[in-house]
């Protein structure tokens, strides 16, 4: 029987977290996204890239923080969360000024992007040109020249969100053992305190 991926693995083992490995996905496909879409010199462009950076970033910060400080490991893990939140924000935006539509989070397309349990950039592009065929119209209703495709923009924006938000998924399970263990933390330290204050009296 082949033995369950870990949500925690060991400190310097943070590169084999499923929210670290999704987190980075994240971050390629929007450096692929505003390098193609958002005019580099604009403040979106600095605030996404910020966002998708540290999002992985503070995971990985957090997974070395905590062999020393459980409390300081739930706080990078909570920042990490914040910026993949701003993200959402961010993409979401994109489609309500581009006038394009935000799919719905049961959305077959978006669904079977996680199905698909992609790892690069290049798999995303791959499920882009699925749902761009799936969105194809045929038959002999159909008037020539009026079968129009999905628009990419739409695809990788709607797509990203779905990353998004199953990082932070992966995220709020490990933000729950993580506050177990920093309230653990917290009690032994209260308890050495307590224990130090009693020998000087």
């Amino acid at each position: 029987m082949k033995e369950e991926e870990p949500q925690i693995p060991d400190y310097e083992g943070y590169r084999r977290l499923k929210s670290f490995r999704m987190a980075q996905l994240v971050y390629n496909v929007t450096m692929q996204f505003c390098d193609r879409y958002i005019d580099e010199e604009s403040r979106t462009y600095t605030r996404m890239m910020q966002a998708a950076r540290n999002g992985a970033q503070k995971i990985a910060d957090g997974s070395h923080a905590g062999e020393t400080s459980k409390m300081k490991e739930l706080k990078l893990t909570r920042i990490a969360r914040t910026n993949l939140e701003d993200l959402l924000i961010c993409y979401g935006d994109f489609l309500q000024k581009q006038e394009l539509p935000l799919w719905d989070e049961k959305d077959p397309r978006r669904t079977g992007l996680i199905s698909m349990r992609p790892r690069r950039a290049e798999d995303v592009e791959q499920w882009v040109v699925w749902v761009q065929e799936l969105h194809v119209p045929k038959g002999p209703e159909v008037p020539p020249g009026e079968s129009e495709t999905l628009r990419h923009e739409e695809a990788i924006a709607n797509g990203a969100l779905a990353l998004i938000a199953r990082t932070v998924s992966l995220i709020d399970r490990q933000l729950s053992s993580q506050k177990r263990s920093a309230e653990h933390e917290e009690r032994i330290a209260d308890q050495l305190r307590r224990k130090h204050q009693s020998k000087k009296h």
